[in-house]
């Protein structure tokens, strides 16, 4: 209910045009996010897309359509790169992903994602934001804490832009979807519209890891912190909830001994 009363009361604050947006049916929410070198984890950018159908129901999450033609197109000054996001099963209908080497240069490319769906044209464009750094690091380490502690980790940064935390696995890809916990908000469809419409729990200047689940045992991990620029800069036909969402992240290696 919270998020149909959001919904309603801004629309009615900003007058004729986010009200009819408030009628769209179709929904697009979108994020490209670039994870740095550490430890022995390679540098990764990754590009999702969810694009559904609200219910009429508005505190439930969207329905996810399939079928759609989805791309982005990344501009960096005069050069142009487009890349295909293909349709991921995994992840249920409406989820589409990117598998090319997307081009990302912090606080300069220009994202837009767009998605053709029977012949009608959706989209949303973002600018990539810079990182905030992660305080207290030295080379990008954290100090090794013991596998039998229950304190959480802190992570602290300047600023307080949206940003949300991450542990992998060092062993493993950066990509959020392995992480062994996180509060990112592109993990479902529920959470990304949640995010665009009251990203308060995004904001806040420092982040409680707990022990448990982050670092379930002794090994080496990557934590990352991920500043978003969140844009609802998206074509007129969409859903007031729409939006599109560039990530860059500082991150550090930590040994659990």
């Amino acid at each position: 209910m919270r998020r149909a009363a959001l919904l309603t009361a801004l629309a009615l604050l900003a007058g004729c045009d986010l009200a009819q947006q408030l009628q769209n049916r179709k929904v697009l929410v979108a994020a490209v996010l670039s994870s740095p070198a550490v430890s022995t984890q390679q540098a990764l950018v990754t590009a999702q897309l969810f694009f559904g159908e609200r219910q009429a129901d508005l505190s439930q999450p969207p329905t996810g359509l399939t079928g759609a033609t989805v791309t982005l197109t990344a501009t960096n000054g005069s050069a142009v790169s487009t890349y295909t996001l293909a349709a991921v099963s995994a992840k249920g209908a409406g989820w589409y992903q990117a598998t090319d080497s997307i081009q990302f240069n912090p606080g300069a490319t220009t994202f837009q994602f767009k998605a053709i769906y029977q012949g009608e044209e959706f989209s949303g464009s973002v600018q990539a934001p810079t990182a905030a750094a992660i305080q207290g690091l030295s080379n990008h380490l954290f100090p090794p804490r013991s596998s039998s502690s229950t304190d959480p980790l802190t992570l602290t940064r300047a600023g307080t832009d949206p940003a949300f935390y991450a542990v992998v696995k060092a062993s493993a890809s950066a990509d959020v979807a392995n992480a062994t916990c996180t509060n990112a908000p592109v993990t479902d469809a529920g959470k990304l519209v949640q995010f665009v419409l009251d990203d308060s729990a995004w904001t806040v200047p420092s982040f409680e890891l707990p022990a448990t689940p982050c670092f379930p045992g002794a090994g080496g991990y990557v934590v990352s912190l991920t500043t978003l620029a969140k844009s609802t800069n998206v074509s007129s036909n969409l859903f007031l909830g729409s939006a599109v969402i560039a990530g860059a992240a500082d991150a550090g290696a930590l040994i659990v001994n």
